[in-house]
């Protein structure tokens, strides 16, 4: 009796864990915690410039369903370790200069990174927040 006790004791703590697990790693609709977003440019551009990269991180940001006018590019010290900061808010990747990654804070919320990636006329743009 004492051991089906214990045996039906610890089932259900192992259901209830991995039902907290669950709950606290599901993403909220219409904010995704990762997320791509892939656009075909009309030309291909020479080279990912700042202005290209930052146009197309708010516009992975509103498809996320995030309010742009609320998300605001950022120095964050994170990405220092990561490439070499340009002469605004993205910081570019020592070995591929069509790679560069843009940190983004709306008030109190988790900073969200957007990285932006160009290969000839198509630019990735990968929107994640930092567990």
């Amino acid at each position: 009796m004492n051991k089906t006790i214990i045996i039906l004791l610890g089932a259900s703590l192992l259901v209830v864990g991995g039902g907290a697990v669950v709950l606290r790693n599901r993403e909220k609709e219409g904010k995704p915690i990762a997320s791509m977003h892939r656009y075909v440019l009309w030309e291909k551009p020479k080279a990912l410039t700042e202005e290209l990269a930052l146009s197309y991180a708010r516009q992975a940001l509103a498809q996320d369903g995030l309010n742009t006018n609320l998300w605001q590019p950022v120095h964050d010290g994170r990405l220092t370790a990561w490439g070499k900061r340009t002469d605004g808010f993205a910081v570019r990747n020592p070995n591929n200069s069509n790679l560069v990654c843009i940190a983004f804070r709306s008030g109190e919320t988790p900073t969200r990174f957007v990285g932006v990636y160009l290969l000839e006329d198509i630019l990735m743009c990968q929107s994640s927040i930092q567990k």
